[in-house]
């Protein structure tokens, strides 16, 4: 940990909590915020909260913030990221904020959670051989099939989990950084836990995440007949087809070539490009199969690359301690 963080601690808290937020408006977050304070109730928490690329956002959160009654049991801290990446702000998370909570949970910042939900989440993650605890949707499109999929095959869902202290460490030792720019964060999260954090030594076992389907959360849904919500559904579809791209370098990676965490490449640009240089045949029929990824693909290419080396490190703006 950071010493400059650790000041900020008469002792390390019992709970974490990590939200990322990048394109919500403020009333959706605050409501994300206050879920999280119903659901973290008698426990010793830090919430964490990371703004993506959005000032106009981080400064409505302080201010609102300012105003806003916290038990004595919380500690909050807002932070800025200049740029808008989930996967540089899961990293820095990791590696420099994480304060070293005996439990952590990830969430975004449209969810909110059930009262519940956190509590069973902890419950799961007692089980020494659980090394994630993952909670699944009920509302949104797919929700229903996305349920029964988790189910059956395991899996890790973005918008909540939960890793225990040893998992957290276990990651930070394993050197293990998400890509830059990547979308599937959830995906590639879960694939190094569920090969015990080396893929170089143990096998693919799913049962190390635990599914738990009485853990769920609440999100606003998108309307059709509103311009703004249709257009984040075009840019999902697209994010979608990126993510295939994305999930099959990482299967490359881990599962075919069996390389450590500390390998993956640092952005997505050079993971897809690799990938593609590695299985040209697999990626022609992919691109046949779907025009869509042929297109994800050739605005990955285009990506700024000297953006993604200048993400530059977390701000902290302000921290609310002990109110």
């Amino acid at each position: 940990m950071n010493n400059d963080l650790k000041k900020q601690y008469n002792s390390i808290p019992t709970w974490a909590v990590c939200v990322f937020t990048s394109r919500e408006s403020l009333p959706q977050l605050m409501g994300s915020i206050h879920a999280i304070f119903v659901a973290c109730k008698h426990h010793n928490v830090c919430i964490d909260v990371l703004v993506n690329g959005s000032q106009k956002l981080c400064e409505e959160l302080c201010n609102e913030l300012n105003g806003a009654k916290v038990s004595a049991h919380y500690t909050i801290r807002v932070w800025f990221l200049e740029f808008g990446d989930k996967a540089n702000a899961w990293n820095e998370y990791l590696h420099d904020i994480w304060p070293g909570a005996e439990k952590t949970f990830f969430l975004d910042g449209y969810v909110k959670v059930r009262p519940n939900a956190l509590e069973l989440l902890s419950d799961n993650l007692i089980d020494y051989d659980v090394l994630a605890a993952t909670g699944i949707p009920s509302v949104g499109m797919g929700a229903k099939t996305q349920r029964q999929q988790m189910t059956r095959q395991g899996g890790l869902h973005g918008n909540l989990f939960a890793l225990p202290r040893s998992s957290m460490r276990q990651l930070r030792k394993a050197l293990f950084r998400l890509p830059k720019g990547i979308y599937r964060t959830d995906s590639t999260i879960g694939a190094i836990l569920n090969f015990n954090f080396d893929p170089t030594t143990y096998s693919w076992n799913p049962a190390r995440i635990a599914v738990n389907p009485n853990v769920t959360w609440d999100r606003d849904s998108l309307k059709w007949y509103r311009f703004k919500d249709l257009v984040v559904h075009i840019k999902r579809i697209y994010r979608q087809a990126q993510g295939k791209l994305e999930n099959a370098a990482i299967k490359d990676h881990f599962a075919i070539n069996k390389k450590p965490a500390l390998e993956l490449e640092d952005n997505v640009h050079a993971l897809i490009e690799n990938w593609v240089n590695r299985n040209k045949t697999q990626a022609f029929w992919m691109f046949c199969r779907s025009p869509l990824v042929y297109f994800a693909w050739l605005k990955i290419k285009a990506m700024n690359l000297k953006s993604l080396g200048q993400l530059g490190k977390p701000i902290l703006i302000v921290s609310y301690l002990d109110n």
